[in-house]
């Protein structure tokens, strides 16, 4: 036969079924999903970018980067929010259906090239040296992180591109690709140079977000 509890023990018994739930949601909480994950990230790089007067500030926590573009430029950015892989900051579109602008791109790093920068830049000059034999390469800072910068012009149809070429390393396997496409001696070139160098110096990397990828690839 069950012994009936006291009234001070009935009130334990209460007290107890009463926080069961709670102890509960605390032990089970579910883990934040990629899209919270992605807002705070979202936050927090657009708080790191400066504001520049005219510019807006843009963060892209797939590709742990952030920057600020003119206001008056358009931004073809699909594939950075589907996969985290590129995006296109364009000033202007040619009658001719080409883009006058810069390209971000998350690129894998060649095996041999991955403790090799010298040699990835001597054969990447090389290349270039075919389509204009002026190209130059220089090292060069963005966010604190060493850079090679190409120069250079290639003829795209009747006329000819300025343009400047960008590797960041992010991490030894990965690197950010970084292409700046002018036309040469458009009306609009130096405007366009300068509007570039406000993007390139505003640029924040989220080097909290590169060490937990960096992480998760090990151990994958």
């Amino acid at each position: 036969m069950l012994k009936k509890l006291s009234n001070s023990q009935t009130a334990i018994v209460v007290a107890l079924i009463g926080i069961i739930p709670a102890i509960l949601t605390y032990i089970i909480k579910p883990e934040k999903s990629l899209t919270d994950i992605n807002k705070e990230s979202h936050h927090t790089i657009i708080q790191k970018v400066h504001n520049v007067p005219g510019y807006k500030n843009y963060a892209y926590p797939n590709m742990c980067l952030g920057f600020a573009a003119p206001s008056s430029w358009s931004l073809e950015d699909a594939a950075a929010n589907f996969a985290g892989s590129e995006l296109d900051l364009v000033k202007r579109y040619e009658q001719t259906g080409g883009i006058i602008g810069v390209k971000f791109r998350i690129q894998s790093v060649q095996k041999n090239y991955i403790n090799n920068i010298e040699i990835e830049t001597k054969n990447q000059l090389a290349v270039l040296k075919k389509i204009d034999p002026t190209t130059t390469v220089k090292d060069v800072t963005i966010s604190g992180r060493h850079a090679k910068c190409f120069s250079y012009k290639q003829k795209t149809g009747e006329l000819y591109g300025d343009i400047k070429l960008f590797f960041v390393r992010l991490i030894p396997e990965v690197k950010l690709v970084i292409v700046a496409f002018a036309r040469d001696e458009s009306s609009d070139e130096e405007e366009f140079w300068d509007q570039f160098n406000v993007i390139k110096h505003s640029i924040y990397f989220d080097t909290s977000e590169i060490e937990k990828r960096t992480k998760l690839m090990q151990q994958s």
